[in-house]
């Protein structure tokens, strides 16, 4: 059995970046390629969309490169949560351009905020968390919660804090101290900030549809292999199941969470993870029909 210490992981700090969170998108590499095509074909294609359907030029750039971005965060969420398979993410990257046309635009912070916490737990890039790394993340929840009143991020963040010091190759003290600190600064903020009170409700039919989805993505994640093949970007050794499980659970864990919180709005918020979900849905789906 191969032990890994933290001595270990500082020796193979190599990012070119200073962060440990940070992945790079290699064009050489052809799953690479083809997001990268994809977010320019959601780029264009959503933004001649609103410019057909009368928008303004501001609101056309705004749609237009939202479309790009969030095609790239579906399929970055679909890498995390199922990192031994390419084509979870690509079928993510396909949903979430489907989803922008009669969808509103996800909430970037919120989404963008749970990728980064599901990073951290995953250590796909091999790295551990760097102390600038802790800092932004407790920062970027405390944004979200200030302009958007999403204290649930805040809660999230902190038990990817908790989670990256306790589960193999745990990052202990500094994750279980900024657990503490994400959680305090999500009460202080949710006692200061005034929080919206969004509508709960949701069309039945789609209420038990997003129940469904979670129910078929749990079946899917807990049926995976023991052990996975994909490596740390930087460190090149294998990823962890226990952290990757335990990544998988909390990414449904939020997009469930924040349902019941927000209705249709907390659906729309972190549509790309959604995306990535049924993502892991649909690839299990190919490869049970190809077996």
């Amino acid at each position: 059995m191969r032990v890994f210490t933290n001595k270990h992981m500082l020796d193979s700090d190599q990012s070119p970046l200073p962060t440990g969170l940070a992945r790079t998108i290699d064009p050489r590499v052809p799953s690479n390629r083809l997001i990268l095509i994809l977010a320019v074909a959601a780029t264009v294609s959503l933004g001649l969309f609103r410019l057909a359907a009368g928008a303004l030029l501001p609101e056309v750039v705004i749609h237009a490169v939202g479309a790009g971005v969030f095609t790239t965060l579906a399929w970055a969420v679909g890498r995390e949560i199922d990192p031994d398979h390419n084509l979870s993410a690509a079928i993510a990257a396909v949903l979430m351009i489907v989803a922008l046309f009669v969808w509103p635009m996800p909430n970037l912070l919120l989404a963008g905020g749970l990728m980064a916490a599901l990073r951290m737990v995953t250590r796909s890039t091999g790295l551990p968390l760097r102390l600038t790394d802790a800092l932004a993340l407790v920062a970027l929840a405390a944004i979200s919660i200030v302009l958007d009143g999403f204290w649930m991020l805040g809660v999230v963040m902190a038990l990817a804090f908790l989670l990256n010091g306790l589960l193999p190759k745990p990052d202990r003290p500094n994750s279980l101290i900024f657990a503490l600190i994400a959680l305090g600064v999500t009460f202080i903020l949710s006692l200061l900030v005034e929080i919206p009170v969004w509508t709960r409700e949701l069309d039945p039919g789609f209420g038990a549809m997003t129940m469904l989805t979670g129910l078929f993505y749990l079946a899917v994640i807990l049926r995976d292999p023991p052990t996975l093949q994909s490596v740390g970007d930087y460190d090149g050794q294998p990823l962890l199941r226990r952290r990757v499980l335990a990544a998988q659970l909390l990414a449904l864990a939020a997009v469930m969470g924040l349902e019941l919180r927000a209705g249709m709005i907390g659906v729309a918020a972190l549509a790309p993870v959604w995306a990535a979900m049924a993502g892991v849905i649909l690839r299990w789906i190919v490869q049970f029909i190809r077996t």
